[in-house]
């Protein structure tokens, strides 16, 4: 008899690219800016919810093209989704957009239940997410 010894395969499960992650933040921002659903977004790219879903959370990389149709899609430069990955802070990347949208201020919200329930509110008080907002002074000087 042989003293054969199978090798084990090792499943090497890929990580998700930090860049790919943050693309797809970028790509969640500017959809609910945009008040849009991942549904809607999806049925105007020809692809499910789920798959949009994907893109935002970073598990699944965005070919060029399709980057660009959702740059279209949103109304955003295409630079937009990359703005923030050469070191510079969060909010250099929001201030290199124009003003900051409440919409990143609300992402950047680390507990997902206090988001929620500040997007609740916010939807309560008629706040239209689309509009750029002033965060900081400027909203405290309105009447």
């Amino acid at each position: 008899m042989s003293n054969f010894v199978p090798l084990r395969e090792e499943l090497i499960v890929p990580s998700k690219d930090p860049i790919d992650t943050r693309i797809g933040s970028r790509l969640r921002a500017a959809r609910e800016m945009r008040r849009m659903t991942l549904g809607q977004v999806g049925r105007s790219m020809g692809l499910t919810y789920q798959q949009i879903r994907k893109y935002e959370s970073g598990e699944n990389r965005l070919s060029a093209s399709r980057l660009y149709h959702l740059s279209v899609l949103l109304s955003v430069d295409p630079g937009y989704f990359f703005r923030g990955l050469d070191g510079e802070s969060d909010a250099a990347a929001l201030m290199a957009d124009g003003e900051p949208t409440l919409a990143a201020a609300l992402d950047r919200i680390g507990s997902p239940e206090v988001r929620h329930h500040l997007r609740s509110l916010i939807e309560v008080l008629d706040i239209d997410f689309s509009s750029r907002a002033r965060l900081g002074s400027e909203a405290d000087a309105t009447p």
